[in-house]
């Protein structure tokens, strides 16, 4: 073989041709002849065209929400990379999920099952080629943190606030609760309002039931309740 525009391997023996890049090449026969025959030789052009690659998408095909992967992509293109490769995302049914288009970078965002699209632009010696996969998203764990002051006095209140790594959705509805220690307190299961009754801790609890998307959750706090103020007013007759 001569390498032209193109290059490819030859067997000298057998003849196995493989084309190795797109272009021209130059078959060369030789016979050395023999008794009765002189030695002759002869050239082929060859013309190798850009080839058909396969796609396959190698990287997991399960999350769960919040949870992310790099998509990862093999190809059958050997010569050189087939081309530049970019991602996107189609929704199947209720699930939903963003990917980078550049990286793969993906982020599940809620539960059900999404399409990964992976395409390549091919190259001088690859054509294009494109290959998806199905990506299962399952419900993700959330965490619960509350946030509000762990300090009251006997009389005060307050109203507890609590934050949530849940993302796409609410991660459900919150519920909370007091569990008496040396102290004591009431809450608003509902509005988490709550009034310190006697000096001690108390330990608030705050639940959350999940969701479509997220797992449910609970958080506790101790809080200290200390001795509060009291007024004295006198009553009885001034004159």
């Amino acid at each position: 073989i001569v390498a032209g525009s193109g290059s490819a391997t030859v067997d000298p023996v057998t003849g196995l041709i493989a084309a190795v890049r797109s272009g021209t090449v130059t078959l060369i026969a030789n016979s050395t002849g023999d008794v009765n025959y002189l030695s002759a030789s002869t050239s082929q052009t060859i013309v190798i065209s850009a080839g058909p690659q396969t796609l396959t998408i190698t990287s997991a095909n399960s999350l769960v929400v919040g949870g992310s992967l790099t998509a990862s992509v093999s190809t059958t293109a050997t010569s050189s990379s087939g081309g530049t490769i970019s991602y996107t995302m189609t929704t199947l049914g209720s699930g939903s999920a963003t990917v980078n288009p550049v990286t793969g970078f993906i982020t599940a965002i809620s539960a059900g099952t999404v399409n990964l699209i992976a395409s390549t632009t091919g190259d001088t010696n690859y054509l294009s080629a494109t290959t998806s996969q199905l990506i299962t998203i399952g419900i993700g764990p959330q965490t619960l943190t509350i946030t509000s002051a762990n300090t009251l006095l006997v009389g005060g209140s307050l109203t507890a606030s609590v934050s949530t790594t849940a993302t796409s959705s609410s991660g459900g509805v919150l519920s909370f609760s007091i569990l008496a220690g040396s102290g004591s307190a009431t809450v608003d299961p509902d509005t988490g309002f709550v009034t310190a009754i006697g000096s001690g801790t108390v330990t608030l609890i705050a639940s959350s039931t999940g969701d479509i998307n997220y797992l449910p959750a609970i958080a506790s706090q101790t809080i200290t309740i200390g001795a509060g103020p009291q007024t004295l007013t006198i009553t009885s007759a001034n004159a």
